[in-house]
């Protein structure tokens, strides 16, 4: 068998990338369905662990933001962190620390727009690629 078509539709890249040798040197189908499987599994497991992660938060809080209508400036989405959070974040949260998450968690580069920070509106397919990573439940205007 070819590598190529032992890739795993649906699992994580790097769980393809360390399954898919394996499943091409198994000829036995059931041992290779038992394979498949864990792949799966791990797959699973690696997007729910990344859905605790503050960078999901953060998503689910520009997801809301979007579905309220509002810019996405970061002021906004602290503010939106902050009422979905109030739990784990008692205190709030300041935007400067959200724009911190944005840059170096998910690689989103805020721009100054009218004096305040904000996403802008090009990357928007990257958040709608973010949050199926993350696992994050996502229903943003297509654009």
């Amino acid at each position: 068998r070819d590598l190529e078509s032992c890739v795993i539709p649906f699992v994580e890249p790097r769980i393809n990338q360390i399954f898919a040798p394996l499943v091409s040197t198994i000829e036995d189908e059931a041992t290779r369905d038992e394979l498949l499987s864990l792949a799966r599994l791990y797959s699973a497991e690696a997007k729910a662990e990344r859905g605790l992660d503050v960078a999901a938060q953060v998503l689910k809080a520009i997801v809301g933001v979007l579905g309220k209508g509002l810019p996405l400036s970061l002021s906004f989405i602290a503010r939106e962190f902050s009422n979905l959070f109030t739990y784990e974040h008692p205190d709030g949260v300041a935007p400067r620390w959200i724009g911190f998450v944005l840059r170096k968690e998910l690689g989103l580069r805020p721009m100054k727009s009218n004096g305040r920070f904000v996403i802008p509106a090009s990357s928007i397919p990257h958040v709608r690629t973010l949050c199926e990573r993350y696992g994050v439940e996502c229903e943003l205007p297509q654009k």
